[in-house]
């Protein structure tokens, strides 16, 4: 995410739409758990929902953390 946050322009733009549109439906909003993401049944199984959680917050904090290396994108 980081990387292609540094990109920008349409690139950025594919990526962050499909990120966003797979992982924030995802989070849980409910009772204890929320705010928290289930484990997938691939990777998230060997590291549970802390290992979840963590990589779907990193890859998600970039614009929060983070300003393009140059304004305006790639040039």
């Amino acid at each position: 995410s980081l990387a292609m946050f540094q990109l920008q322009g349409r690139a950025w733009q594919q990526w962050n739409d499909a990120l966003t549109e797979q992982v924030l439906p995802l989070q849980r909003t409910d009772g204890d758990l929320s705010g928290s993401w289930d484990p997938d049944a691939v990777w998230g199984a060997h590291g549970g929902r802390i290992y979840s959680t963590a990589l779907a917050t990193l890859s998600l904090e970039v614009y929060y953390r983070y300003q393009p290396i140059a304004e305006g994108g790639r040039q």
